[in-house]
């Protein structure tokens, strides 16, 4: 593998780390309005603008957890992919995928249980 290939993997990890980051502001300040396009959709989430908001800013720890975690393993991958073996790099950034991934649905399942007890009472 050259350096040249690992570039689009590591824009795509940049891609989520961006995305997770730029949307804590607006969940954190409850802004983020229901839409079509973005966002955490789950039928509770969904269910009124009350558990939509409530939820997006239960899963504000989980995606700032998401967001840093992709930077840092995006850097690392970088690094990595310098100093040892584009591989190397490869296989950081593939953690750093796996991670992401995995507190997004952290952050999902808070804001689903969030905006179920809006819509439950």
């Amino acid at each position: 593998m050259q350096l040249i290939e690992l570039v689009p993997f590591l824009f795509g990890l940049l891609f989520l780390s961006l995305t997770a980051q730029c949307l804590i502001g607006p969940m954190q300040r409850r802004t983020l309005r229901r839409n079509g396009a973005i966002g955490i959709r789950t039928r509770h989430t969904q269910a009124s603008d009350d558990a939509w908001v409530a939820g997006h800013a239960a899963a504000v720890p989980a995606t700032r957890r998401a967001a840093n975690s992709g930077w840092a393993l995006l850097a690392a991958a970088i690094l990595a992919a310098l100093v040892v073996t584009p591989i190397a790099g490869f296989a950081v950034a593939g953690a750093g995928y796996l991670l992401v991934l995995c507190w997004l649905f952290v952050a999902a399942h808070h804001a689903n249980r969030a905006a179920q007890e809006v819509t439950t009472g």
